[in-house]
């Protein structure tokens, strides 16, 4: 009934719209903000987080809290106005619920929402859009003003790029431009390329938003709730059923006929970017159109049902007025520092519900806090930080439920590793990959370097350019490690750089040889610069067409080494490198899933292989073998390059020495922080023949290198003048005579 209505209020308007209401421009809209702003100064406040593509003009954001609130670790809500130039409507509904809101603060609900809630809101990311919208009468108009063409002219049927297409996740499956065709839907030239969406970037990144809900317009008379994602109505979500539930919740709340769904493409839409990359709970209210056309009434409309489904979100978030509902049990983690008892942000897994695309899901760094909705059943909580105890707790959720939960993460003891790299007693550089728990870097090295970690076990990798690569897996003591690392030349068993013709392979699969401008050389391909996607269904290998002796390599490291650029759909789509040693069962030795974000090497001990003939092959496998609909989705694929078999030209000369030096020197850095002038003083109980320092930055790279005088020498002490350095943290290291090393490190605070 209530959509007939609707209907007969438009109906009824439409002779009337030019007289009785207009919608303002943005920059007019932004007027009726501000006075909003100087009207409630402590209530709302305004910043500009960005400029738009083609007008240059502010995009805008207000924040709605209540200072005076007692509640101490209030919940950040993100509303977006409007992202489709054709969403004005819904743009100006949203500053008529604001508006609204600020009128009545003082009363129930708006009062608890300000108290638990800071509310932020962008009254639209696509200002010049909307500009162009009411100037030409363009209503189904929803890209931006972006003039592809460069001729200084917007031309709606050639130029534009859909916000909504133009974040990071999925972006590879958004619509090309198209020279002679409308691109209301093109995705723009790369994920982010837009102003508009990097404005939004920047929000996200320096706020940690927990939900969020979206504005926008549909036709046909659709009304729905649409949450995050259901690929082609094929792959489902972690969170799915629970989302559903609460979307289906948020629907009934705004009339009977509102429905929910998930949305079901892969194109770099803001949903998807925003629960995937942010960790965020976000909710898209899509309105039919109908009411483009300027009308009070019909705004009015809009208004109610926006402001329906926005106090409904934020009642099932506080579990505030939710009666007779079944609702998702609100899962809420907060992290606290038990050192200092500060809470602060780490990563969050959960086991039955995670992702391997999930990146950023981490606790509010203000106050510790992280929310999830879950349906009812068992989980494992699992909480990881750098430099502290990993954390994992089984947990039970029932709906209806707000499960809270306190974690004292408990910091490690820190822990300074000095790593020489050498070549017959010559100091050579290389790269150090350091793996410890859930987390991983690289360190260059330039013969030798200083880096600060923490107590526990590491898995070190060491890559030198023509030199045997080493891994070893090493436990890490508190205060100073020293590591050496006597490398050797390396001996190719094999080695294929794809420079030329790919006679030795066996190839099931559409594989190419082929170079573009990521890569400075050939390499294979099984569609990337090929055919494009890999098809359904496959299951493509690349197979060596003989086997690889690997006899002879006893008493040395034997690597796999390979470089790769891959893409496959996640959590389903898997590449693998696998071996046989009778050409028919075959055992996985390397797998992955999902978006290494470019070019990098991968590294894969034989040793277990050794003094056997082997099979080798890589294989891309499309879908999941025994579950349904696991093979109806599909993506660029896999790029391959240098494939090596490795191992040291002589017996094994690549070892490794640990030592925890006794104190039987000390050295001294003073004052510490210092600007610009740092003291530096030492104790040896022993006769000093010789003393070298050393400075390094905090990437551990060499900056400053000196022989002691003898008066320095004598003395004990010497200084070091910084000016020309900036800030930062630096290690300071002596080398008495040619043996013993000292390291402290400082801070240089400009």
């Amino acid at each position: 009934m209530k959509i007939i209505a609707v209907l007969m209020l438009f109906l009824c308007s439409l002779s009337l719209w030019s007289q009785e209401y207009s919608y303002p421009t943005y920059a007019q809209l932004v007027l009726k903000y501000s006075e909003l702003v100087n009207t409630y100064p402590t209530m709302i406040d305004s910043s500009v987080i960005g400029s738009s593509e083609t007008d240059n003009q502010p995009i805008m954001m207000y924040r709605l809290t209540n200072p005076n609130s007692t509640e101490i670790s209030k919940k950040n809500i993100l509303v977006i106005g409007s992202v489709y130039a054709k969403d004005i409507p819904a743009m100006n509904a949203t500053y008529l619920w604001l508006k609204s809101f600020l009128q009545n603060a003082g009363q129930t609900p708006y009062s608890s929402y300000a108290d638990h809630f800071n509310i932020f809101i962008i009254p639209t990311l696509n200002p010049d859009g909307s500009d162009y919208v009411l100037n030409h009468s363009m209503y189904e108009m929803l890209s931006n003003t972006h003039d592809l063409n460069e001729n200084n002219v917007f031309d709606y049927s050639s130029d534009g790029v859909n916000l909504n297409r133009n974040a990071e996740f999925n972006w590879i499956h958004g619509n090309d431009y198209n020279s002679s065709g409308n691109n209301q839907f093109f995705r723009g030239n790369h994920a982010y390329s837009e102003n508009e969406l990097i404005a939004l970037k920047n929000v996200l990144t320096e706020n940690k938003i927990e939900f969020c809900m979206i504005n926008a317009t549909e036709s046909n008379q659709q009304f729905k709730v649409i949450f995050p994602y259901n690929w082609a109505f094929v792959r489902q979500s972690p969170d799915y059923q629970a989302y559903h539930m609460l979307g289906q919740n948020i629907a009934s709340s705004i009339g009977n006929q509102w429905s929910t769904e998930p949305n079901v493409n892969r194109n770099g839409n803001l949903s998807d970017e925003l629960y995937v990359n942010y960790g965020i709970i976000p909710f898209s209210l899509s309105f039919d159109d109908y009411f483009v056309l300027p009308d009070s009434a019909g705004l009015q409309v809009y208004q109610d049902m926006f402001q329906s489904a926005a106090h409904h979100l934020m009642d099932s978030i506080t579990q505030y007025n939710i009666i007779n509902e079944l609702m998702p049990g609100l899962l809420e983690v907060q992290v606290i520092n038990s050192q200092n008892n500060q809470p602060m942000d780490a990563e969050i897994h959960i086991d039955q519900v995670n992702s391997m695309a999930f990146s950023n899901h981490k606790s509010n760094p203000e106050n510790g806090k992280y929310y999830r909705y879950l349906n009812e059943g068992n989980y494992t909580l699992n909480i990881n930080k750098k430099g502290f105890q990993p954390y994992s707790q089984p947990i039970v959720i029932n709906n209806n439920q707000h499960l809270q939960i306190q974690v004292n993460l408990i910091p490690l003891p820190n822990a300074i590793i000095n790593i020489q790299i050498s070549l017959n007693n010559e100091l050579v550089s290389g790269k150090i990959r350091i793996k410890k728990d859930h987390y991983q870097e690289t360190i260059l090295i330039n013969g030798n370097g200083i880096f600060e970690t923490f107590e526990g076990i590491h898995e070190l990798t060491l890559i030198s350019d023509e030199l045997a690569p080493v891994r070893k897996t090493i436990h890490i003591n508190p205060g100073v490690n020293q590591i050496f690392f006597n490398l050797d030349y390396t001996n190719h068993s094999f080695t294929e750089e794809f420079e030329s013709s790919c006679c030795s392979w066996i190839m099931n699969g559409p594989w190419l040889v082929v170079s573009d401008s990521t890569h400075n050389s050939h390499f294979i391909t099984d569609s990337w610069s090929g055919n494009g996607f890999y098809s359904v269904n496959a299951n493509y290998s690349l197979q060596v067409s003989y086997p690889l002796s690997l006899f002879g390599y006893e008493e040395q490291d034997l690597y796999l080494t390979f470089d790769q650029a891959v893409h496959t759909e996640w959590d389903n789509d898997y590449v693998s490198v696998e071996l046989s040693y009778d050409n028919f069962n075959w055992n996985s030795i390397y797998k992955f899933a999902g978006n290494t974000n470019g070019w990098e090497k991968q590294i894969i001990s034989l040793n277990d292989f050794v003094n056997n003939d082997i099979y080798l092959r890589f294989r891309l496998k499309d879908g999941i073998e025994g579950q349904a609909n696991h093979e109806d989705l599909v993506d660029p694929g896999w790029n391959i390059d240098n494939i090596r078999v490795i191992g040291s030209l002589s017996a094994l000369n690549n070892q490794e020495i640990i030592l925890q030096k006794p104190e039987v020197s000390k050295l001294n850095v003073y004052p510490n922080p210092f600007n610009p002038v740092l003291n530096i003083s030492f104790e040896s109980k022993d006769l000093i023949k010789d003393a070298e320092m050393k400075i390094f930055n905090i990437k551990g790279q060499l900056i400053k290198s000196q022989t002691l005088n003898s008066e320095q020498m004598r003395n004990r002490k010497f200084v070091w003048d910084a000016m020309p350095y900036a800030s930062g943290i630096y290690f300071v290291q002596l080398i008495i005579n040619n043996q013993e090393k000292l390291t402290k490190k400082t801070l240089l605070l400009k």
